[in-house]
């Protein structure tokens, strides 16, 4: 049986203005989005990029992630930097069609939040799942904001106790002592009262283990990183409770020396891991020494695990669904001429799940 149908449809939409970004390092675009690429170096002999442009600057428009080389030839020396352009795709929802006046269900996806605009006949106005009921034409727009690629270097600690300081001591045969840490497999190769719990990347790799400290604010780990001035960044990590002990982990990050967002308590079950975020904006700054502290002073339990820690830029992109109403055909034949009391039968011409007749 065929039923009336809204239309919708998708289409992506980028910015107007293209990103400007000086090569090396990561540069995070939404897809359809150009993006100028340019060398620092100014009046150089020759400029040669990996897509065979020759000038000082370069406008790309990727739809995957694509890595722009250039090999620069200045006062005879050969210099050659690169930037990988990662793209982020998002998309409002798949195309469907519905009658007038009925609901139609989006589901959203590519991102950390979803803002929906125009608000009249939407269900939500935020989240990745919402519902419209309408009978007219109209275009609604979802401002998805995602992650860009990570840029902590060993966040996931299967590399070992590298890439990354702390205050605390390292020890790689016991964790008795508080203000100590290891990074290892099984927390309860480093102390018997410590559970096997897992590491949260994969179940059977490394994490940071810690024997909390009882002085606030000791730098737990922490690393330098570069960054964009004017950026949103999102910085999150996973904890979880690895003693028996109920007195938990009070964890909290630090940029620049400033403390930053709530603080968080691990999950009072053990081996549960659990998400803790923030959101920061870079401001002025070109780089940032990013921490994470524990604020917890208890001598007893405050026996925690990191692992995944995550920092990236947010980057917001745009898509949009577009709601038209179908208008319905129906033929029921030629006018016919019948005698008083004689019955006459009607046949649509097109199958519907539901018919309302009126005289």
């Amino acid at each position: 049986m065929k039923r009336l149908f809204l239309f919708v449809l998708l289409s992506f939409s980028f910015a107007a203005f293209s990103q400007t970004w000086e090569v090396g390092g990561t540069i995070t675009s939404c897809k359809g989005e150009p993006v100028i690429i340019t060398s620092p170096i100014d009046n150089a002999t020759n400029y040669i990029w990996s897509n065979g442009m020759l000038s000082q600057s370069i406008i790309v428009n990727p739809i995957e992630n694509t890595t722009y080389k250039v090999t620069v030839l200045y006062n005879g020396n050969i210099i050659i930097d690169s930037s990988l352009v990662y793209i982020v795709t998002v998309d409002a929802g798949e195309s469907d069609t519905i009658c007038g006046g009925e609901t139609r269900y989006f589901h959203a996806t590519g991102g950390l939040f979803y803002n929906w605009y125009p608000t009249e006949g939407l269900m939500f106005t935020e989240g990745e799942y919402n519902a419209v009921t309408t009978d007219t034409n109209v275009t609604y727009y979802c401002d998805i904001t995602a992650a860009g690629p990570n840029i902590i270097y060993n966040g996931d600690f299967e590399l070992g106790n590298v890439g990354f300081s702390s205050n605390y001591t390292y020890n790689s045969t016991s964790l008795y002592s508080e203000s100590t840490y290891m990074v290892g497999q099984s927390p309860q190769t480093y102390h018997p009262n410590f559970f096997t719990c897992p590491d949260h990347t994969s179940g059977a790799g490394k994490q940071m283990i810690v024997n909390g400290a009882v002085t606030p604010n000791i730098t737990i780990w922490q690393q330098t990183i570069q960054i964009v001035p004017n950026t949103d960044y999102i910085f999150s990590c996973w904890v979880q409770n690895v003693g028996p002990d109920a007195n938990l982990a009070q964890l909290q990050f630090r940029i620049n020396s400033n403390l930053i967002g709530p603080v968080f308590l691990s999950s009072d079950t053990i081996c549960h891991w659990s998400r803790f975020y923030t959101l920061w904006n870079s401001g002025t700054n070109s780089s940032a020494l990013i921490s994470i502290v524990n604020q917890n002073v208890g001598g007893g339990g405050n026996d925690f695990a990191l692992d995944d820690i995550f920092f990236s830029e947010l980057k917001t992109c745009t898509d949009s669904v577009s709601i038209t109403i179908a208008s319905p055909t129906m033929y029921l034949g030629p006018d016919t001429t019948i005698c008083e009391g004689q019955y006459f039968f009607l046949q649509p011409s097109e199958p519907y799940d539901e018919y309302y007749w009126s005289t």
